[in-house]
């Protein structure tokens, strides 16, 4: 009768209100992690503060198949001055699907597995952005790595760690700091027992 399909109605407009990002069921914390990039400074002594052609940066860091647009701050911000530092606040939440993501927790699992040290940590990148942008290209200034085996080791998330940046030319002397949170813990254990369940049975 007319009554029950305008209740059937009712239901599925309810499914139409729910804005397309969001799901029914939240992902668990086992399927996704979410990095911020916090904040920025360089030492008052590093090269970065006197270099004039350097006016203002953001981060980016690079993940499997994401695109650099979706994992870079959306903004560039002054170069801090000495003793100060910048706010990004940029969050982004990749998930980590065990179905439609394979790929990526593969590649957190080769990561957490690296043999090779230079495999075992997400790198972040300080880029300079010129405000000229004609002349000028984008210029690396510096590099922070997080290491995700600390994560999985410590079984507990990243809040405000601070990384040295240190400086393309010279990956001895940091230059600056980078502050990062990592949730990860959760989905870090479980790509790891998953993928070494793999590997054993």
């Amino acid at each position: 009768g007319a009554m029950g399909s305008s209740e059937a109605q009712t239901t599925d407009s309810d499914d139409v209100i729910v804005p397309p990002m969001s799901q029914k069921y939240p992902k668990a914390d086992s399927e996704k992690m979410c990095i911020e990039i916090v904040s920025l400074a360089f030492y008052p002594e590093a090269e970065v503060m006197s270099d004039e052609n350097i006016k203002q940066v953001y981060v980016e860091y690079k993940f499997y198949d994401l695109p650099l647009s979706e994992t870079e701050t959306p903004v560039s911000l002054r170069k801090p001055r000495a003793g100060e530092e910048i706010h990004f606040h940029f969050s982004k939440v990749i998930d980590l699907d065990p179905q439609e993501q394979q790929g990526r927790r593969r590649f957190l699992f080769d990561m957490l597995n690296g043999q090779d040290p230079d495999q075992g940590h997400l790198k972040f990148t300080v880029v300079s952005d010129p405000l000229d942008e004609e002349k000028k290209e984008c210029e690396e200034v510096g590099y922070a790595y997080l290491q995700l085996w600390q994560i999985l080791e410590s079984g507990r998330d990243i809040l405000e760690q601070e990384l040295d940046i240190v400086s393309p030319e010279d990956l001895a002397t940091p230059i600056g700091r980078l502050k990062v949170s990592l949730q990860a813990a959760a989905v870090l254990h479980a790509i790891y027992k998953e993928m070494t369940e793999d590997l054993f049975s």
